[in-house]
């Protein structure tokens, strides 16, 4: 299994839909999180 580290909020549109794992590195809004399960 792989883990993703997201460190910043411009990464989320480059993440591949096939990831499943994803740590935060960041302090993410409710945005990010909606933004992410969009995905």
């Amino acid at each position: 299994m792989r883990l993703r580290v997201v460190s910043a909020r411009n990464e989320i549109p480059n993440l591949n839909p096939n990831e499943k794992m994803i740590h935060l590195a960041f302090r993410a809004s409710n945005v990010d999180f909606l933004n992410l399960m969009q995905r």
